[in-house]
């Protein structure tokens, strides 16, 4: 645009001096002679001075485009987390209680040297026959054969009796009649010595009661 503007300037320049010449060249060859007498070199007429008026151009300086804005992204906003809806747990169903013989809990460590403690007492069952049966364990909870247990009571009976070994290791029984009566029960050496506390059994006639023993770690 703006070359254009320079060009169109030029012509107008070039035309005004055009103009100019011509009217000049007019102007001497059609202007009346005077005849005069010259007495020296005739000095011929200074061309007339045309100065070239600039024109200010005809189209106005284009202004600057305006400057686009850079769009700004929206933030996206955050969604907080999703908090999980607690399930239920399921109550758990109490296992029932299996129903037998009363189970005595088996007494502190005796202290004194003795070298067994009763483990449990049960009963009295009257459908296994008439007896006071148990087992002796070791110290490792397995049946332990050999053990001397003694079984007495103020009106004569006394009685010991080893406990068996092999499949039946650690087992003892007394067999008793169909009275009641009671009974003391320990656990002895060789010499005859309690190597346990002795516990009363309230015997039942012509029923069975388990006494159980545990030797101590």
């Amino acid at each position: 645009m703006q070359d254009r503007t320079y060009a169109i300037a030029f012509l107008l320049v070039l035309a005004i001096i055009c103009l100019g010449a011509y009217v000049a060249v007019t102007t001497v060859l059609f202007s009346p002679r005077v005849s005069t007498i010259s007495l020296g070199t005739l000095t011929p007429p200074a061309p007339l001075e045309v100065t070239a008026t600039p024109t200010l151009p005809l189209f106005p300086t284009p202004t600057s485009l305006p400057s686009l804005v850079t769009p700004v992204a929206p933030t996206p906003t955050p969604l907080p987390p999703a908090t999980p809806t607690p399930t239920a747990s399921p109550t758990p169903t109490p296992e029932p209680t299996p129903t037998g013989p009363t189970s005595t809990p088996a007494p502190p460590t005796p202290v004194g040297g003795f070298l067994y403690r009763l483990r449990s007492i049960e009963g009295p069952n009257c459908q296994r026959g008439a007896y006071i049966r148990g087992r002796v364990y070791d110290a490792q909870g397995n049946g332990e054969p050999g053990v001397r247990v003694h079984l007495y009571n103020p009106w004569g009976y006394n009685e010991i009796r080893e406990t068996k070994g092999g499949t039946e290791a650690g087992n003892y029984d007394f067999v008793l009649g169909p009275d009641s009566a009671l009974f003391h029960i320990e656990i002895v050496n060789r010499a005859g010595q309690a190597i346990s506390h002795t516990w009363d059994i309230d015997y039942q006639g012509g029923c069975t009661t388990f006494v159980n023993w545990r030797r101590v770690e």
